[in-house]
């Protein structure tokens, strides 16, 4: 869902960092914008968390999301 929100210019930046944190099985720490209910641009910093199990399967994400 908050991968819709992310403003186009973005995307591609996001969705590398999540990859990596992925592939690599690390957490991460972004910043971006997102396209909020109203239209209006909002910068955020995201601080994530992945946990894998013992298949390497991603079981859960945790974090935080800030307005800047």
């Amino acid at each position: 869902y908050i991968l819709k929100r992310v403003y186009h210019e973005d995307l591609p930046k996001v969705e590398a960092v999540i990859k990596k944190a992925f592939e690599e099985k690390i957490g991460y720490i972004i910043e971006y914008r997102i396209v909020n209910m109203n239209g209006a641009l909002q910068k955020v910093k995201v601080h994530a968390e992945t946990y894998f199990n013992e298949n390497n399967e991603l079981i859960n994400i945790t974090g935080t999301i800030c307005r800047l």
